[in-house]
């Protein structure tokens, strides 16, 4: 893992999603994703060393959504789960990692 390819996860992430319950916006990050890379790379090595996932990355705001037809019965809403963008990212550096791995 590089701080690019950390540069690049944020770049790419869609700056419209919604933030987790630590407000912390994509638009925020994406103002300084040169600056915040050499951080979180090195969060995320000592996650992988440690074999850990924070605490705090596991928290989500669970929203409900309509999903069809009257809005008055509960069961015509499903939750989504909105997660700290930094865990999003954390599972993304591990997605390639691993992808590139067992990719053959």
């Amino acid at each position: 893992m590089t701080s690019d390819q950390i540069i690049k996860i944020i770049n790419n992430i869609n700056h419209n999603k919604a933030h987790g319950f630590d407000d912390i916006s994509v638009k925020m990050i994406k103002l300084c994703p040169e600056l915040i890379s050499i951080p979180l790379k090195i969060i995320f090595e000592k996650c992988i060393q440690q074999g850990t996932f924070p605490d705090v990355w596991k928290r989500a705001n669970v929203q409900p959504v309509h999903k069809k037809n009257s809005r008055q019965d509960k069961t015509n809403y499903r939750p989504i789960s909105l997660l700290p963008i930094f865990s999003k990212i954390f599972e993304k550096v591990l997605f390639d990692g691993l992808y590139g791995f067992f990719a053959f």
